[in-house]
């Protein structure tokens, strides 16, 4: 992954734009508005993140809920779909990355994804 680059407009002189490391925290300036940091969702290079606004726009990783819905997102900050293990437990995430409960068919086997363990496996599978 690039992590950032500069850009230069004439007298305004560089910035750097992408992905900058600060105190231990990923922050993404955005190339396209001469390097304005990002809060919210956004993708880059396909991918989704997370920037905290509540955190001063840090990237954030693991469990974290966004709008009342769920997500995982990985130890690079990446948003994660379909079935994902976490602390020994499977969960399954739609393609919007959000975490499924209740009765979930995938292929030709059912599962329940316990909303009291929230969105947790229960069933191997029925057929």
């Amino acid at each position: 992954m690039v992590l950032f680059r500069s850009i230069c407009r004439g007298s305004k002189g560089c910035k750097k734009v992408g992905w900058v490391q600060v105190y231990g925290k990923w922050y993404y300036l955005d190339p396209t508005t001469d390097g304005s940091m990002k809060t919210g969702w956004v993708q880059v290079h396909g991918r989704w993140f997370y920037l905290d606004g509540n955190d001063g726009g840090a990237m954030k990783t693991g469990w974290i809920q966004v709008n009342g819905r769920w997500f995982y997102l990985d130890a690079e900050g990446a948003m994660k779909t379909g079935w994902v293990l976490s602390n020994d437990k499977w969960y399954y995430l739609d393609a919007e990355g959000a975490m499924k409960t209740g009765w979930y068919q995938d292929g030709e086997k059912w599962f329940y994804l316990d909303p009291a363990a929230q969105g947790a496996k229960k069933l191997a599978g029925l057929k």
